[in-house]
C-alpha cells in the first residue's frame, strides 16, 4: 500500500517566510506561485494562466484539468504576498512574468 507525505503547516509557512527574505526574482516568483497553490488550491498550470489583473479577493478561474469553474476567497494575506511581489511580477498591470 502507497502512502503520501504532505507538507506540515509550519514548513510551509517557513518556505514563505524564507522566500519573502531572498530578494531574488526568482524567489519572489516562487513566493507568488506558491502562496497562491498553497492558500488556494490551485494546480501550477491554473496558477501560470492566472494575471496579475486576475488577483482579488473572490479568484475566479476554469480549471484546466476539470473544466470546472471555482470561486476561490483569497485571504488580505495571499493578497498583500501577491501585491509585495508585483515589481517583479508584472510587466504590465496584465500580466505575470515567468522566467
Amino acid at each position: 500500500m502507497a502512502t503520501s507525505a504532505y507538507l506540515k503547516w509550519s514548513d510551509a509557512l517557513k518556505i514563505i517566510d524564507l522566500l519573502k527574505r531572498d530578494k531574488s526574482l526568482q524567489s519572489t516568483q516562487y513566493l507568488a506561485f506558491f502562496s497562491l497553490g498553497l492558500f488556494s488550491g490551485l494546480r501550477i498550470g491554473d496558477i501560470l494562466k492566472l494575471r496579475y489583473c486576475d488577483i482579488k479577493p473572490t479568484l475566479k478561474v476554469q480549471e484546466e484539468k476539470t473544466k470546472k469553474k471555482r470561486s476561490i476567497t483569497l485571504s488580505k494575506e495571499v493578497i498583500d504576498l501577491i501585491a509585495m511581489c508585483k515589481e517583479d511580477l508584472v510587466k504590465d498591470d496584465l500580466d505575470f512574468v515567468v522566467n
